[in-house]
């Protein structure tokens, strides 16, 4: 028996002719790349030998290749695709995972993790659960990243994601990093002190004698230095040799709350300063107020006058 059977099931051996019609069905090649329709006619490979199949919506092509999963394609020398609505592409590719593809000689989908994808923001699980974040309709293998000798290939040809579930290529990465290096130029320049977070060099900063290495420190350091200096301006102002009693206008005094009993007022090259604006003193027995000169020059005047009456 001699015969080639169409994909538009019109039959030709070497007695009738049957009708035509394209229905759904599983086709297979055999060694002899005799196409077969396996719910009308024998298959010829040495698998199955020969018996009538179901009707099937599987499809496979190649030695050894098995569709096994409804709606499943395996095509390709033991290719095999046991899942529904799977597909296995090439040479010892293998699906188990439903509506997954295994692109490539020994490409394998075989592991299913149902969880959200990684977030860098957080630097962990996303917590969405969205078509974005978690897949939700099979998964897509162009190698065998899981196997016991773990494969992987180069996607080249890949055009820049425009839409938040698009692959991103390496040229979408370079322009990332050069907005980041900018962004890490910058903040380095404005934080100042050696700062230089792509080296990952913390900024020094000098308050008085003290050392930080970050901003918050430093302030903190400037904040106590200050309140230092305050401290210090107001033990000077309350020890101060000049001060004024009752407020603005009392009574001023030199070296009330310090020891001592002269005053110099000579200058750095020990010359003496003439002290003026006094006002008249007190002239008794008991006054210890200064005389101005014009008190002096009163009492030079009387002293003469006396003088010459005597």
């Amino acid at each position: 028996e001699s015969y080639v059977n169409l994909l538009t099931h019109h039959k030709f051996d070497n007695w009738c002719s049957r009708g035509f019609g394209v229905q759904q069905a599983t086709w297979t090649v055999d060694g002899k790349n005799t196409v077969l329709d396996v719910y009308e006619t024998r298959v010829l490979n040495n698998r199955l030998g020969d018996e009538w199949l179901p009707r099937s919506t599987e499809v496979w092509i190649g030695s050894g290749a098995e569709a096994a999963g409804d709606f499943s394609i395996a095509i390709g020398h033991n290719a095999y695709a046991d899942a529904a609505r799977s597909i296995a592409l090439g040479a010892g590719a293998r699906v188990v995972i439903e509506r997954s593809v295994a692109l490539g000689a020994g490409s394998e989908v075989g592991v299913s993790v149902k969880q959200p994808g990684y977030d860098p923001w957080t630097d962990k699980l996303s917590v969405k659960s969205n078509h974005i974040w978690k897949y939700n309709d099979g998964i897509v293998s162009i190698a065998a990243p899981v196997a016991r000798i773990p494969t992987s290939r180069l996607l080249t040809g890949v055009a820049a994601g425009i839409q938040d579930t698009d692959a991103v290529n390496v040229a979408q990465l370079q322009a990332l990093r050069q907005w980041t290096v900018m962004i890490a130029k910058n903040a380095s320049t404005y934080l100042g002190g050696g700062a230089d977070i792509l080296s990952n060099e913390t900024p020094t900063y000098k308050i008085q004698t003290s050392g930080y290495s970050d901003v918050g420190s430093a302030f903190k350091g400037v904040d106590s230095s200050i309140s230092d200096l305050y401290s210090k301006i107001g033990n000077v102002a309350g020890n101060s040799l000049v001060q004024q009693e009752g407020g603005g206008s009392g009574r001023i005094t030199i070296g009330l709350k310090t020891g001592g009993t002269e005053i110099n007022f000579m200058n750095q090259v020990l010359q003496g300063r003439t002290l003026s604006g006094l006002a008249d003193g007190k002239l008794s027995d008991s006054s210890t107020e200064a005389v101005t000169g014009k008190q002096l020059y009163k009492v030079q005047g009387e002293v003469a006058t006396i003088a010459k009456n005597t």
